[in-house]
């Protein structure tokens, strides 16, 4: 999926994919002779670079518009004298209109996907420390004690585990945390290894105490992640904040990780560690 940079909410990311995509419809619109084919085409691309440039990462702009295809057509000073190359014009466009159009729908199925949270919200990303370390395992946490100021209490809470923290635990299996580690992953499993798209419920909710969901952020396939850890949470913490235009809390142990926050928006709770009390 095609995420926001930093402070492009969702909602416009949308609206700008909506408008490629029907720009991308559009190129057989004013002929469908070679050289007017080519030159429609090649404007829909420096249109959708001046659309998309500051909204989505350069990287993700490369695989949607500027492909090898594209610079391949671009090279050739008339490209319509050249069969082959119009033919794989022609290949490229299609893949470009259903590239642009996945990328629509990616979207808008992920904000749909969201929507339905209970109302009021708050969203909370930690970092594995606290998953690790904590006197708490991850059910027993008092997550709304954690965040106070953050949320009230009847609201709800919703835990939001990017697939970095995962692989730190799966990473943690054997190091000297490995038992912890161990007891993280299966519970978290045990909410997800019968599907459940990707949400469960920690705990339903009382009259004093708002719910407790978990959700998976999962990464595309294709993503490369930042090499840092504590980078990779904060990106993703950010790229969701981002894209559905409400504030994410994050929770963590360690001075780094939580100023790197702090700088990127977040709203930060960094814990004092059991034994340093």
């Amino acid at each position: 999926m095609i995420w926001p940079l930093p402070q492009v909410s969702g909602s416009r990311l949308l609206q700008a994919l909506r408008e490629v995509e029907v720009g991308a419809s559009n190129i057989y619109s004013h002929g469908s002779d070679g050289g007017s084919v080519a030159e429609s085409y090649l404007k829909w691309v420096s249109d959708t670079v001046r659309t998309l440039r500051l909204l989505v990462a350069p990287s993700d702009l490369r695989r949607l518009v500027l492909t090898e295809a594209y610079w391949s057509v671009l090279s050739i000073p008339n490209p319509a004298a050249a069969p082959p190359l119009m033919r794989a014009s022609h290949d490229e466009i299609s893949a470009r209109q259903q590239d642009t159009k996945a990328a629509v729908e990616q979207v808008e199925t992920f904000l749909h996907s969201w929507q339905s949270l209970p109302e009021p919200t708050v969203l909370l990303v930690p970092d594995t420390n606290v998953l690790l370390h904590h006197e708490m395992e991850l059910e027993g946490i008092p997550w709304h004690d954690v965040i106070d100021g953050a949320v009230r209490a009847l609201d709800a809470v919703c835990i939001v585990l990017p697939l970095v923290v995962i692989d730190e635990l799966d990473d943690q299996k054997r190091e000297r945390a490995r038992t912890r580690a161990r007891r993280a992953l299966n519970a978290i499993y045990a909410y997800f290894e019968h599907g459940t798209n990707g949400r469960a419920t920690v705990h339903p909710g009382s009259t004093a105490r708002g719910a407790v969901q978990l959700r998976l952020l999962i990464d595309s396939p294709d993503r490369i992640r930042l090499p840092r850890p504590d980078d990779e949470l904060v990106d993703r913490a950010v790229a969701l904040q981002s894209l559905l235009e409400q504030p994410v809390d994050f929770v963590t142990f360690d001075t780094g990780a939580a100023i790197r926050a702090t700088v990127a928006g977040l709203r930060t709770h960094r814990l004092v560690h059991p034994d340093h009390r």
